[in-house]
């Protein structure tokens, strides 16, 4: 490593490292390629699950763990993505749905098209900041006209019937839309507990979401309490008791320990039976505490020994131990409890009340669940959810949290647009009139985003196995015939291209969204144009997944065989690699080692062999073929001497890059893994 002295303002030395050749960088059109690759990639992995008729995606985690889903934030969260502008639009699919909770899948397919579009306007030579500006530009016209085209929205609890469409229009393309419509009822009964309407608020603590893995999805029900994943401590305790009077206590039913390090020697029997007595009044004390107040049931979220278990029993006080701290604030605020830290401190005033407090089971299982309902404060309430299996039971959460999300939003802003792509392509026409007006260059990126928009009802064509660009084509045109901005694709073949009609509706908020966060990102990203980072030290074969394939044709120079493996290449002594030649089959298009040319014994070298060692066991293998990088290949004809099975192809021209990925496809070729002798 080389470096120069420099002298700061005091005149201390220091050393400037230069270690460019360790850095990797990507500047001007090459690095937007590159990102605008990797945004268009992830962007066609979600492209399929956009829409009721979507496809669902499998991911496998390392432990083995299985999720399917065709939500677009569970999807990006799940894949392990590598590059830094991938990750980018990880980011901001759970933006999306951090702050609307829908339209995760539709924010990245719109990224990316925006995105591949903005690569033909590079590729005529605009800069990319006139084509962030005219996009900026155009997102502002979409906007306007999304508020143009909105409706209002009539939010009331009495009626249910318009949230309930609007809560299976999300659920639409969820896998629990089999029980579509309960789904959705759940959903508004359990958002329309807990809104304020007063501040158009809606306080997501109130809503718990459980799930059960056993019965069917059909079982899913909305509990207007809590429910805990535990049961009484003690299984003679009573199952199911009325007009409850809690005390919740954050204090376990144990004897006091001292604060600091004490001693306590029990020297002979009667201290022991001393020492039991003051257990058991200490016990007999906090039984009667409780039982003074009135109190008929406990929640405690510490534990409590045998003893005291036995004695609450005795006392038919019923109790239930080990309940968490989210649980048990939950637990006060349906109740209208108090939390109580000492048993001192416990009165009648701080007891929670419910109306009933009972216990489920669940078939042949010995598991149980504790449900209280009727609560003082109905405003508090769960949804449990059932399912066949894990998976089902978690994509249910997902797809309810949706749900609620798309309600929520339309108590803060009642305005909805109709969904189906009929937005997207009205917006795309209001877009390319605006653009017309714009006499500089940002007219193309305005021009550009208009079709970029067009990839959403384009998706969801696709994905409903309709002729894509036909029907964009027959819906657009209808669109300025009929002068009706509701027109959208028909996924579900119910006859009629009305989004009013069959009753797809989507918020203004959710919409909105998805077209500034689109943008944002993507200006952000055309401002890209130098990236600068460490070299990627992985050998070539760990970066490509496979054999890389060498022209035997080609010579190649030092710092070739330092740019494939990671090493710089300077000492002369190092400059030799081995090439092992493997036989390529081509009968069922698989790789076959040819045994007597992949035998590798005492290879690699050792760090103290010698030179002649190295010739000495080169020679001893007949299997593999020595070079010298800076040793260029001679004449054909001294390459054609070379007694090697396989030498008759080693003449054929190399597939790389082009077949890098798909080695079964350099048919009848020598391949060759290159490995640095260090």
């Amino acid at each position: 490593m080389s470096g120069s002295l420099a002298f700061d303002e005091y005149g201390r030395p220091f050393i400037i490292i230069r270690d460019q050749e360790r850095k990797s960088r990507l500047t001007g059109i090459e690095a937007h390629k590159s990102h605008i690759m990797a945004a268009k990639s992830v962007a066609g992995v979600l492209r399929t699950s956009l829409g009721p008729k979507g496809l669902d995606k499998l991911l496998v985690s390392p432990d083995g763990d299985i999720t399917v889903t065709n939500d677009g934030a569970t999807i990006l969260k799940q894949m392990d993505v590598q590059h830094q502008i991938a990750k980018l639009m990880v980011q901001l699919s759970q933006s999306q749905d951090d702050e609307i909770g829908d339209g995760t899948t539709g924010v990245v397919v719109l990224a990316g098209a925006l995105l591949e579009q903005a690569e033909k306007l590079l590729d005529r030579g605009i800069h990319p900041i006139r084509v962030a500006d005219g996009y900026e530009m155009a997102a502002t016209v979409a906007c306007e006209h999304l508020e143009k085209i909105s409706e209002g929205f009539k939010v009331t609890p009495k009626d249910r019937e318009d949230l309930i469409r609007l809560a299976m229009t999300t659920l639409g393309s969820k896998i629990v839309n089999r029980c579509h419509r309960q789904m959705a009822e759940i959903a508004v009964d359990a958002i329309m507990s807990v809104a304020d309407f007063d501040r158009k608020d809606v306080d997501f603590e109130l809503i718990k979401v459980e799930g059960k893995v056993g019965g069917k999805m059909e079982d899913t029900m909305l509990i207007k309490g809590v429910i805990i994943d535990k049961d009484m401590s003690h299984p003679q305790m009573p199952k199911n008791i009325k007009d409850a009077k809690i005390a919740i206590l954050t204090c376990p039913f144990e004897p006091p320990k001292p604060k600091t390090k004490h001693g306590l020697e029990v020297k002979s029997v009667e201290d022991y039976r001393k020492l039991r007595e003051y257990e058991l009044q200490k016990f007999e004390t906090m039984v009667k505490q409780v039982k003074d107040t009135g109190a008929n049931l406990v929640i405690c979220q510490w534990g409590f020994d045998d003893e005291a278990n036995h004695l609450l029993l005795q006392r038919k006080l019923p109790a239930v131990r080990w309940v968490g701290g989210p649980e048990i604030e939950l637990i006060a605020i349906a109740t209208g409890g108090r939390i109580v830290p000492r048993f001192e401190e416990l009165t009648k005033e701080k007891l929670g009340t419910a109306g009933t407090v009972r216990e489920l089971s669940f078939g042949t299982t010995k598991e149980k669940m504790l449900v209280i309902e009727d609560c003082n404060n109905s405003r508090a309430v769960t949804i449990f959810i059932r399912g066949g299996n894990k998976m089902i039971v978690e994509e249910g959460k997902r797809s309810i949290h949706d749900a609620l999300c798309v309600i929520r939003n339309l108590v803060k802003d009642s305005r909805i647009v109709y969904g189906g792509g009929a937005p997207e392509i009205s917006c795309s026409l209001a877009v390319a009139e605006a653009a017309k007006k714009i006499s500089t260059l940002e007219q193309y990126a305005m021009k550009s985003f208009s079709e970029a928009l067009e990839s959403v009802p384009l998706a969801l064509a696709e994905n409903s196995g309709f002729a894509p660009i036909h029907t964009l084509a027959d819906i657009k045109s209808r669109q300025i015939k009929e002068k009706n901005p509701r027109l959208g694709i028909d996924c579900l073949n119910k006859g009629t291209n009305d989004m009013k009609t069959q009753s797809v509706i989507e918020t203004l908020s959710s919409k909105r969204a998805q077209i500034l966060l689109a943008v944002q990102l993507t200006k952000m990203i055309l401002k890209i144009d130098d990236v600068r980072g460490s070299a990627d030290q992985t050998s070539f074969v760990q970066r490509f997944g496979g054999f890389p394939c060498v022209d035997m044709n080609k010579s190649y120079s030092v710092t070739d065989w330092a740019m494939h493996d990671g090493d710089s290449g300077t000492d002369s002594d190092q400059n030799r690699v081995k090439i092992w030649a493997l036989n390529l089959q081509d009968d069922d298009d698989s790789v076959h080692f040819d045994p007597e040319r992949a035998k590798l014994e005492n290879w690699p070298p050792k760090d103290d062999d010698d030179e002649e060692d190295l010739k000495q066991r080169e020679e001893q293998s007949e299997s593999k073929l020595f070079l010298s990088v800076d040793e260029k290949m001679k004449t054909e004809e001294e390459k054609e001497g070379m007694e090697q099975p396989g030498a008759d192809h080693a003449s054929s021209p190399s597939p790389f890059p082009e077949e890098i990925g798909n080695p079964a496809g350099c048919v009848r070729r020598t391949l060759a893994l290159v490995e640095s002798l260090s």
